[in-house]
């Protein structure tokens, strides 16, 4: 009998004659009318709970939360040839949604989205007993992180109490809470205590005192001023400092005082001995003394005056230059300069370029404006037109360091004053960096001297065969220089690789 009753339910078109049987069995219309109604579905004892748990069979929650919204059609669907119906198929829909959980529920309810009455009803949704539902929405509150909790008491807008209850409720209990709070103090106090002492309100022994109170040990807090002090010196007197160590600078360099003198005020001013080092190395090289620099003016002036005079080869001049830590550039800018003026160029092209280089020298400090000023003279140009050329200019040392050996000194001489590891320069990559700055110049020179005779040809129809020897001798020079200089900035760069290694593993 059930198998007929579930092939009707199926298809009742097709299989309604198979009642018949049932009639053949000696079932009368009623009973076969309580067969189909006793195989209907009825939830069961657990699905109606269920049921009743997602508000089902609650009108106004239905309409809330939207539980018939999307309701299938009854009849699209295979409900009835399992014997569910219309009614039954609506709850199983009503209970079949999924509801946002606690955590969506949490932000929903901070951005207001909702009311602390809906989220009180969700928790009847779900079906959260209410032990837990007071609870749970006072947890719903953020609480402040431990960045919060240190910036609150720095500012002191909050007590000590509130201290402790922010860190309870991120979890710290007993000796971990007491540690935490005198770390608090700590961190947040100090600082501000160093910076009343530094700005002259308080005095070094209400540092200490202050920091103790705070319940630092005893036995760490003179180490720990120790290591702040080094760091906070006095603002009070930060200019003043700084107009003495300027003072300080003047006086070496003007030799009013010597260098050790000036190495032992700095000193004096609370620079360690390498701080010290290092300031006077970079503000007042040795060459910028002034007794060195006027006897280096004075020494390139009785060089080119024996040059003027023929009493020195050109050679013998660049040579006492480059003894005088002019580079090879600049010895042969100076040269070009000194040659322009004793040879003024007739040719407009020659004439601009001698002008460019006087410029140039004056530029970078190698002649003063004045004698600029009379070379512009001697090549022709009027004294007004010569004033003008000069009349802006950006001064340059000459003297600064000339390779990247020197370079590497001065970098050295800082890592040392603040600390740093450095490691021993290489006597064989100073090697290579000298031969790398010798031979850059002698390329410069060689390139020049190409481009000096290509000026002179440039208008020949016939070129002297002096000159044409001239040309190939100059040439073959210069093509072994770039190749020589190829293989030397290798060899740099191999041995300046290795350097740059070992630095960074020291």
């Amino acid at each position: 009998p059930l198998s007929i009753v579930n092939a009707w339910r199926r298809d009742p078109g097709k299989y309604a004659g198979l009642f018949s049987d049932l009639d053949d069995q000696g079932w009368d219309d009623l009973r076969q009318e309580v067969l189909k109604f006793v195989t209907e579905f009825v939830p069961s004892a657990d699905e109606q709970t269920f049921w009743l748990a997602r508000e089902v069979f609650e009108p106004d929650q239905v309409v809330k939360y939207g539980l018939d919204d999307e309701l299938p059609v009854y009849e699209d669907t295979d409900f009835a040839k399992i014997g569910v119906s219309p009614t039954q198929a609506k709850n199983k829909w009503r209970a079949h949604w999924v509801h946002a959980s606690y955590i969506q529920m949490v932000e929903m309810f901070r951005r207001k989205l909702i009311t602390e009455e809906d989220f009180s009803e969700w928790f009847r949704l779900v079906e959260i007993a209410p032990f837990w539902r007071p609870n749970l929405i006072e947890i719903s509150q953020a609480w402040p992180t431990r960045v919060d909790v240190r910036r609150w008491w720095d500012m002191r807008t909050i007590d000590e109490p509130r201290l402790r209850q922010l860190y309870q409720g991120l979890g710290y209990e007993g000796e971990n809470l007491e540690d935490y709070v005198l770390w608090t103090k700590v961190f947040t106090d100090a600082p501000v205590i160093f910076a009343r002492w530094s700005k002259g309100w308080i005095t070094i022994d209400d540092v200490r005192s202050q920091l103790a109170g705070l319940g630092m040990p005893a036995a760490r807090v003179d180490d720990f001023i120790q290591e702040k002090i080094k760091n906070e010196q006095p603002e009070r007197t930060s200019k003043e400092r700084d107009i003495t160590k300027t003072d300080i600078y003047k006086g070496v360099k003007q030799e009013r005082i010597t260098r050790d003198e000036g190495l032992e005020l700095l000193q004096d001013l609370g620079y360690d001995a390498d701080e010290a080092d290092y300031l006077l190395s970079i503000n007042i090289p040795e060459d910028e003394v002034q007794s060195v620099a006027e006897n280096r003016l004075l020494s390139k002036a009785e060089l080119l005056a024996g040059l003027r005079e023929e009493l020195i080869t050109e050679a013998e001049v660049r040579t006492g230059l480059q003894e005088l830590r002019y580079s090879i550039v600049d010895t042969t800018l100076i040269l070009d300069i000194f040659k322009a003026s004793i040879s003024p160029p007739t040719d407009p092209k020659l004439r601009e370029a001698s002008k460019a280089d006087i410029v140039k020298g004056v530029k970078k400090g190698l002649i003063d404006r004045e004698e600029g000023y009379l070379r512009l003279i001697d090549i022709g140009f009027e004294p007004t037109a010569a004033d003008f050329i000069l009349f802006v200019q950006v001064e340059e040392s000459p003297f600064s360091p000339i390779d990247f050996s020197e370079f590497k000194g001065i970098t050295s001489k800082w890592r040392k004053a603040s600390g740093m590891t450095t490691p021993q320069f290489d006597d064989k990559l100073r090697e290579a960096s000298n031969d790398l700055v010798r031979i850059s110049g002698e390329v410069e020179i060689l390139e020049g001297s190409v481009k000096d005779l290509d000026l002179q040809v440039i208008d020949q129809d016939v070129i002297p065969d002096e000159t044409k020897a001239r040309l190939i001798e100059v040439n073959v020079a210069l093509n072994r220089a770039r190749s020589e200089k190829v293989r030397l900035q290798r060899e740099f760069d191999t041995l300046a690789a290795e350097f740059r290694q070992k630095s960074k593993s020291e």
